[in-house]
Formats: C-alpha cells, sequence, structure tokens
C-alpha cells in the first residue's frame, strides 16, 4: 500500500568504538533486503563514554517530524534505557534490544550474549591458567560501571564462579580506569598494579577494548 516502516535505531557511534562497526553494518544489510517493503531506518548515534548524550539521542527519535514504528536501541545505561522503555511503552510503540538486556515486559526481545554468563565463562577460562594464591584481575576499560548493567552483570558472573573455588584462594581484583585512550597512562597504571600485586597472573577485560590490555 505504498506505506513506509520507520525504524529508529540508536547505537554507540561506530566511529568511537569499533566493537559497533559490525552492527551496522548489520542493520545496513537487513534494510537493503528489505526497502522493498517500505522499510526506512533512522540512525541516531550516541558517544558511548557519555551518558548524556545517550539521553540526548534518545530524545531526537521522538523531536523528528515522524516519530518511529519501532525502536531497535542498545540499552548501555541502565536509567537512560529505562526511561527510553518507558516512552516507548506510553506511545505504543515496539522495541528490540541488543546488546545488553534490560528485563522487561515490552520488549518483542532482545539479541545478544547473556552477560552473567559471560562472566562466569571468563572465570572459569582463567581458571585453567592460574595458581593457587594467584591474584586475577577484572578490569573495566571505561567509566564507573555503575549505571552499565551488562558490565555488573559480568562482574556478578564472574566473582560467582570463583566462589567455587575458595579452597584455591584466588584473590579478585575490581579496577575502572578511564584514560585508556591517553597515551602512557594505561601502561603506567598497569605497571603499578603488578607491582602492588605481584602474583597477579590473570586479567578479565569486560568490554571490547581487550587489546588495549594486549598493546601495553
Amino acid at each position: 500500500y505504498n506505506r513506509q516502516f520507520r525504524i529508529a535505531v540508536l547505537l554507540p557511534d561506530y566511529r568511537l568504538d569499533p566493537y559497533w562497526e559490525q552492527p551496522r553494518i548489520g542493520i545496513k544489510r537487513a534494510q537493503k533486503a528489505t526497502r522493498h517493503y517500505g522499510l526506512v531506518v533512522d540512525r541516531y548515534y550516541f558517544d558511548p563514554m557519555k551518558v548524556e548524550a545517550f539521553t540526548k539521542a534518545a530524545d531526537s527519535i521522538w523531536a523528528d517530524n515522524q516519530p518511529p514504528n519501532a525502536v531497535l536501541f542498545a540499552p548501555l545505561f541502565l536509567k537512560q534505557a529505562q526511561s527510553l522503555l518507558e516512552e516507548c511503552r506510553t506511545r505504543g510503540v515496539p522495541n528490540v534490544m541488543i546488546n545488553t538486556n534490560v528485563e522487561n515486559s515490552d520488549s518483542l526481545c532482545y539479541i545478544g550474549q547473556d552477560s552473567f554468563q559471560s562472566g562466569v565463562l571468563a572465570a572459569r577460562l582463567l581458571n585453567f591458567g592460574v595458581n593457587r594464591g594467584d591474584t586475577v584481575l577484572m578490569l573495566n576499560l571505561d567509566k564507573s560501571i555503575t549505571n552499565a548493567k551488562h558490565l555488573i552483570d559480568k562482574e556478578k558472573g564472574f566473582r560467582q564462579y570463583w566462589k567455587g573455588t575458595r579452597d584455591r584462594h584466588i584473590q579478585i581484583v575490581k579496577r575502572d580506569f578511564e584514560a585508556f585512550n591517553e597515551a602512557g597512562k594505561l601502561d603506567a597504571f598497569l605497571a603499578e598494579l603488578l607491582i602492588e600485586y605481584p602474583r597477579l597472573s590473570g586479567i578479565f577485560v569486560s568490554n571490547s577494548r581487550a587489546y588495549k590490555v594486549v598493546e601495553s
């Protein structure tokens, strides 16, 4: 009937975090495959390091002249994502979440990993490579994770696994480090940790920036 169906896509800016390049390509391919159905994709990008950028981009979805028929988004920030979910609920707009799952009864589905089990698996793999009495580090190369549900769930899973290996006396250390893009600062940070914890023998990087640690 020559109708258009608009999907608002809210994602972290792939130019700021290369992890999001693949989801962007996938969405582009899906749009190409379904454009004969009148599907239009409106993209809204935000800085994954800034909560206010997510809020501003989410507000822009409803500020456009033609509101979307559906929303696809990555709810990196829990409180702000809940506000967007409430807006979708109020407007009767269906939504799908990717990468991070915020439990609610209104989303059509969630596409992504089980963050809790991701943390469990990371700990289990590290357990093969550490010795009794060693130290393992859970490192978040980002801002504090207090509002990032997927990272909170990963930490819970990571810690849960080690509870079952108390006889090995593995010490767990948790750190957030924001200045990972500033030359030399990550090197110095890791060097200090190795001095502070001489038996540090394993690192779990909780997001897509593990390569930063490898380079250091």
